[in-house]
């Protein structure tokens, strides 16, 4: 992190305080030569396989054929656990059949990209995990330079909770496109 900023010193008369507050509102001049804009190498689909993510692919590979870049397509299989009062933490039988739900996974991946038309240079990604974190995990250690991802358009207690899509926007190490479908 910079610590240290570049501004401009001014001095004003006590007079001169309309003069003052109008100059602290100037919004700074942006060189756009100093920004450099980089071009995306690396995008992140992360799906359901709900009609929110089939928008989510149109856009994901619209983007990814205008500049010829790659594509990855990513499902997060819920390692959910029930929590009950005075009680230890509930561990379904689903990781009894996690290698079979893995398996179910990657076949309706297969069919989500085909669906969608995404493509045979893709790469189909299958995990077990909590879905908030290891869509930011897998997008920063495979340094994805963009998510694209569909919304539910959650409403009452489930947006107090915090959707998905709300979770990757805030902790994401790129940039995110949310899809509104």
């Amino acid at each position: 992190a910079n610590f240290f900023c570049h501004s401009e010193i001014r001095f004003f008369d006590k007079n001169e305080s309309d003069i003052a507050w109008d100059w602290l509102r100037e919004r700074p001049e942006v060189n756009e030569s100093s920004i450099a804009i980089q071009p995306y190498k690396n995008i992140l689909l992360p799906t359901d396989f709900s009609v929110h993510s089939d928008a989510a692919a149109k856009r994901a590979l619209q983007i990814s054929e205008q500049y010829g870049v790659n594509l990855h397509v990513l499902h997060v299989i819920d390692d959910f656990t029930y929590y009950a009062e005075d009680v230890d933490p509930l561990v379904t039988d689903i990781y009894l059949h996690k290698d079979t739900l893995m398996a179910q996974a990657y076949e309706q991946m297969r069919k989500f990209a085909e669906r969608n038309k995404l493509g045979k240079d893709i790469e189909l990604e299958t995990q077990w995990g909590n879905p908030k974190r290891s869509i930011t995990s897998w997008a920063n250690e495979k340094n994805s330079d963009l998510i694209v991802m569909g919304s539910h358009g959650l409403h009452g207690i489930e947006r107090l909770l915090g959707s998905v899509s709300n979770f990757v926007l805030h902790k994401a190490p790129c940039d995110v496109l949310i899809v509104k479908s």
